[in-house]
């Protein structure tokens, strides 16, 4: 019996990050075994003195009780200062939708910089010699960049997307055919919720050709059939001089209710539409306020709605 043969298809990014793996991993056994490998030379001897002295997981913590509680010590402390400045950045500002839209990105931002700040401290806890670490900072950079390369495209994104004023927090979006309530921009991702109480995570890089409804009102419109033999010119007239008063019963009404005339016309019924404007965020309640008004207002001046008709032909 045949064993078959299962292809296993990899994606850039997978690839890309087995590859800095592997890297980091013959660096790392070769930092242990410098010595023997390449003599007591000085590249040697960094390579053992700093990563060497990390990679040997038993050694450091045989030898390093004290470096891993400060270590634990400098990652307790940033948790509380990231989470104590989240808090004065939270209630310390006017809550405006571009306020927590840029509070949103200082987070971000102080987050990210809490973790390199707190991994430096910890390499320092452990003695590496941070300072000739830094001197060989371009070997380091290359290695992180090939595994951070698509993290350096979300933060670059992100942060296009906040000054370029793209969209922003509580702003109505269509993104990737998928329609929500902006609630969150990061750095890395944008967060969509939509009316279902889904949330889309986004990669900031992955946002293209996002269609932003909050920049203008939402037009509204709903449509009923009548009966065929209404009477449109007195519909109309009694309908702009009571419009105002069925706006009171729209509570997301923006600006005047208007009557468009007729959209189509059968045998048996003719069909008129009315709009009006809202904000984005209301547009489905607006239009199930205005066919609640539209009712009432037909109801009480004797407009009927049309009941729809089945004609059956026989041939004899």
């Amino acid at each position: 019996m045949e064993k078959e043969k299962r292809k296993i298809n990899l994606t850039k990014k997978q690839i890309t990050s087995l590859i800095v793996a592997a890297v980091f991993i013959v660096i790392f056994v070769i930092s242990i075994f410098a010595v023997k490998i390449f003599g007591n030379t000085e590249f040697a001897l960094f390579l053992d003195e700093n990563i060497g002295q990390v990679a040997n997981i038993f050694k450091l913590i045989g030898n390093n009780i004290g470096a891993i509680f400060m270590s634990v010590t400098y990652i307790v402390l940033a948790v509380l200062i990231v989470k104590l400045i989240n808090i004065v950045l939270k209630y310390s500002f006017r809550k405006s939708t571009k306020t927590k839209t840029l509070i949103n990105l200082v987070s971000s931002t102080i987050k990210y910089a809490a973790l390199v700040i707190t991994l430096w401290m910890i390499l320092k806890s452990f003695g590496v010699d941070t300072t000739t670490l830094l001197a060989s900072a371009g070997v380091i950079v290359l290695i992180v960049g090939l595994g951070a390369q698509s993290l350096i495209e979300d933060v670059i994104a992100g942060l296009s997307i906040v000054f370029e004023n793209e969209y922003e927090v509580e702003d109505i979006v269509i993104i990737d055919n998928f329609r929500g309530e902006i609630i969150e921009i990061g750095l890395r991702t944008t967060k969509i919720l939509d009316l279902s109480g889904n949330i889309k995570i986004v990669n900031n890089s992955d946002v293209r050709n996002v269609i932003n409804m909050s920049r203008a009102l939402a037009y509204v419109i709903v449509e009923f059939n009548y009966e065929y033999d209404t009477d449109i010119a007195h519909l109309r007239k009694t309908f702009h001089e009571e419009k105002e008063e069925l706006a009171k019963l729209i509570p997301e009404v923006q600006g005047e209710l208007q009557f468009n005339g007729v959209t189509d016309i059968n045998g048996y019924s003719v069909r008129l539409r009315y709009s009006m404007y809202s904000k984005e965020v209301d547009k489905f309640p607006a239009e199930r306020s205005l066919k609640g008004a539209v009712k009432i207002f037909s109801d009480k001046h004797g407009f009927k709605f049309a009941k729809e008709k089945i004609i059956i032909e026989s041939n004899k």
